[in-house]
């Protein structure tokens, strides 16, 4: 996932870089990152449609963080902040509207997670914004009640994942109704001390 990511970057660095040394003109560098943004568009829509075929049976389909989050425009737009100040500060001799194009393309592959692509527990492990997490890396998980009132159908269940860095907690929003079967579920799944609220 994250060598495209690179490889794209590093084509609108080299972009750049060709077209401030005059090498290439404004209009073709355009002509290049608009290319190459659609190709990175098509490759990670690839990588994600041969993860999921790759994963198995889907089991457990969730709900999307924009439907049920009262809270994420603002976790939406501190993102795209970051996105604009990262590039500003690494690409700022990209002129007019090259910085522009790849945010552009950048944005528009997170926002296709956040609007079209549900999380979903499959055989090998919980597939959420298009990477596998499988199930030894998760240590424990636990219920909790979502703390905004239009959550009062929906369950939060935090599973806890073992990092490089220590823990990580990744909180999923669950339909009530498929809270006992879940649970059931990821008691198979995770063998370890289950934590109950």
């Amino acid at each position: 996932m994250y060598l495209i990511y690179v490889i794209y970057i590093i084509i609108n660095v080299i972009v750049s870089l060709l077209q401030t040394s005059c090498i290439i003109d404004l209009n073709m560098a355009r002509f290049i990152v608009f290319i190459s943004g659609i190709v990175f568009l098509l490759l990670q829509k690839y990588r994600i449609m041969k993860l999921k075929k790759d994963c198995g049976h889907l089991l457990f389909e969730l709900e999307r963080e924009i439907k049920t989050s009262p809270i994420f425009s603002w976790g939406l737009s501190v993102l795209n902040l970051l996105l604009i100040i990262l590039c500003s500060l690494l690409l700022y001799r990209i002129p007019e509207s090259l910085p522009l194009s790849m945010l552009i393309f950048l944005s528009i592959y997170e926002l296709y997670f956040i609007f079209f692509e549900k999380p979903v527990f499959t055989e090998k492990g919980l597939l959420i914004s298009g990477i596998l997490i499988e199930w030894h890396n998760f240590k424990s998980y636990n219920w909790n009640v979502p703390s905004f009132n239009k959550l009062k159908d929906y369950t939060k269940l935090v599973m806890t994942k073992n990092n490089w860095f220590g823990t990580y907690k990744i909180n999923l929003i669950i339909i009530n109704s498929q809270k006992v079967e879940l649970d059931n579920f990821l008691r198979q799944k995770i063998r370890t001390n289950l934590f109950q609220d």
